[in-house]
């Protein structure tokens, strides 16, 4: 993956065609599941290691949202190994974010 981070950089990330363009031009979650229930959830799991190694690479802002907003309705394997992959690692930085959300609320405080 190199030390460059754009979003190029993440496998599952693509353009949408020309046609599907209303919800901007990249599809956040453009990925093909197997059919296979077990080989999806390890692929899911292997794009949230992905995912997560570039999230720690520089400053740019974080994706989580667009890629579950642009996840299907119908979750596959691949859906739920990422999302319970991502929520692992969010309850081991709980108390990473418990301080930074306590600075975010008193810069917010300061400045008013």
């Amino acid at each position: 993956m190199g030390n460059s981070k754009t979003i190029d950089n993440l496998t599952f990330i693509g353009n949408r065609d020309q046609g599907d363009r209303a919800k901007g031009r990249r599809h956040f979650w453009r990925v093909k599941p197997t059919g296979n229930y077990n080989i999806d959830c390890r692929m899911g799991r292997k794009l949230a290691l992905e995912y997560l190694a570039w999230s720690e690479i520089g400053d740019a802002p974080p994706l989580l949202a667009q890629i579950v907003s642009d996840m299907p309705g119908c979750r596959t394997g691949m859906e739920v190994g990422f999302l319970e992959l991502v929520g692992l690692a969010a309850s081991a930085g709980a108390s990473r974010a418990r301080r930074i959300a306590a600075y975010w609320d008193d810069s917010e405080t300061e400045a008013a």
